[in-house]
């Protein structure tokens, strides 16, 4: 569902445990669903582990399968990177007398 409906929240997060991808839920009606987590501006992301602090190729499981491990393999992947939300800011000038009529009327500008 990217793109839809979504609630954008800032949090602080232990860097040295992987990123969680998303949490279970429960509702009133005693059915449950599953929330998935996106992230902006991430730094380094390893797509094998989930940590920040090192990227794919410095990763102790990649390390340690000597190439061996395939992109199925991974647990983590670009799903986890929100596009930056940039909230139009709108600014209001308020032009005073902008709604009382001329008190003299416009010249034609054509």
């Amino acid at each position: 569902m990217k793109g839809g409906n979504f609630l954008r929240v800032r949090v602080a997060i232990d860097v040295s445990k992987p990123l969680c991808r998303g949490r279970r839920v429960d509702f009133d009606d005693d059915n449950e669903g599953w929330v998935s987590l996106m992230y902006e501006r991430l730094p380094n992301l390893c797509y094998w582990c989930g940590h920040l602090t090192h990227d794919d190729k410095d990763c102790a499981l990649w390390l340690r399968s000597k190439g061996t491990l395939s992109s199925n393999d991974q647990q983590f992947g670009p799903w986890l990177r929100a596009n930056q939300f940039n909230q139009s800011r709108k600014t209001v000038v308020e032009v005073q007398d902008y709604n009382k009529p001329n008190s003299r009327p416009m010249k034609n500008m054509v």
